[in-house]
């Protein structure tokens, strides 16, 4: 039975390999292409770019494919057809998600599943996944793992070709992205059978801003000259996005506690972006006010409309006191997914949320309650106690009494 294709990942495909605004024409009489929500038919384009194909017929079918530089093809076609007319030729296959849209792109040379290191591995049923598959490639027999492949045809430069300019690689895969507001697709580009680089593609506003800010943070870390962590280096290119070192170490652990190591990365970070800022004119304490307003409308329990009034008392009582508090830069997002660890250091990527003025020691407590409550389902008492044991830690205290 053919997979069904959705026409979101036809789009992605596009956008990807042709151009960021590609305009498409789907030639599709075997119904494969589901939810071509507004999609123009092959016979209704003016002047479009790419032909996405499902039929085994185009020729029968009086389908003059050699008009377009680019054809997207899902069908069976042999690709003589295609090379003989003058096109170049990219294999790829592809694995979907459980919803059946497109989860990893990558071409049919892969040798290693080096698209797992897209793949949060946290949890055991997600590490047995990533062996099977290692495995499976090993053996030769990765196709079954395949949800389905297509070819693309070109006769024109393919978009991947400026999107990693100036990066020598030997192959790549590709992340489609999570669907939501900050979606972006990420290519990752190995050499040796190992990655080397990560290529960070927004797909709308939202997320070209949260690369852009990325890249910000990245430059601000690297002038700082930060020692007791790594980060990855970022190079620029002539497409709108994002070329990314990979800094995961061979013996890379993830930790799921805080260590000495990731405190030793606070005490740092605050001693070169530290400022003493008037808590009443912070960013923070604005979106925190405002927050709490938010929950005093959605206060409908006791207990909600309780923490409310707590909330609001602490926050009244603070400003009036006229305070001046230290922010510095976090990375805003700091969990154990977007971390690894060595013996001496931890490597810290994915700084897109990444902030200049935030309250110390914030990324403290996000890692311990994303730790807490997604990956060790504890309850309140239990993440309590992980903080008031990381509070006391030598270097923890040292860096209170700092800021006191």
């Amino acid at each position: 039975m053919k997979v069904r294709i959705y026409n979101s990942d036809v789009e992605l495909i596009s956008k990807l390999f042709v151009a960021e605004n590609a305009s498409v024409s789907i030639h599709d009489p075997v119904w494969r292409i589901k939810q071509i929500t507004g999609a123009k038919k092959y016979d209704q384009m003016e002047s479009p770019d790419v032909l996405v194909n499902t039929s085994s017929y185009l020729v029968k079918e009086d389908i003059h494919f050699e008009y377009f530089d680019y054809v997207i093809d899902f069908s069976s076609t042999k690709p003589d057809m295609f090379l003989s007319a003058g096109y170049e030729m990219e294999e790829l296959n592809f694995i979907n998600n459980p919803d059946r849209t497109m989860r990893w792109i990558f071409p049919g040379s892969l040798e290693t599943p080096t698209f797992l290191n897209f793949y949060n591995s946290a949890n055991r049923k997600a590490r047995w996944y990533s062996k099977i598959i290692r495995k499976a490639f090993k053996l030769g027999v990765s196709r079954i793992f395949n949800s389905g492949k297509f070819r693309i045809y070109y006769r024109k430069p393919l978009r991947i070709d400026a999107l990693t300019s100036g990066v020598a690689f030997d192959n790549y895969s590709i992340f489609t992205g999570t669907v939501g507001p900050n979606r972006k697709m990420i290519m990752e580009l190995n050499s040796d059978h190992s990655t080397t680089h990560f290529v960070k593609i927004p797909l709308n506003n939202e997320s070209r801003e949260l690369l852009n800010n990325e890249l910000r943070s990245l430059e601000t870390l690297k002038q700082k000259e930060l020692k007791s962590f790594v980060y990855p280096d970022s190079l620029t290119n002539s497409d709108p996005s994002g070329i990314l070192s990979n800094i995961k170490p061979s013996n890379a652990l993830q930790l799921d506690a805080l260590s000495g190591k990731h405190l030793q990365m606070f005490e740092e970070l605050y001693s070169k972006t530290a400022k003493w800022v008037s808590l009443s004119s912070a960013v923070f304490y604005k979106s925190a006010r405002q927050n709490i307003s938010k929950l005093s409308i959605a206060s409908r329990f006791d207990e909600s409309w309780s923490i409310y009034r707590s909330l609001k008392a602490i926050s009244d009582n603070i400003v009036h006191d006229g305070k001046f508090i230290p922010l510095a830069m976090s990375h805003s997002d700091f969990t154990p997914w977007n971390t690894y660890a060595s013996e001496d250091k931890i490597y810290v990527y994915d700084w897109e949320f990444s902030k200049s003025n935030t309250p110390m020691l914030f990324d403290l407590f996000h890692f311990v309650f994303q730790s807490g409550v997604l990956l060790k389902r504890q309850d309140y008492a239990e993440i309590k106690s992980e903080i008031d044991i990381a509070l006391s830690h030598p270097i923890c205290r040292k860096m209170i009494e700092r800021y006191e």
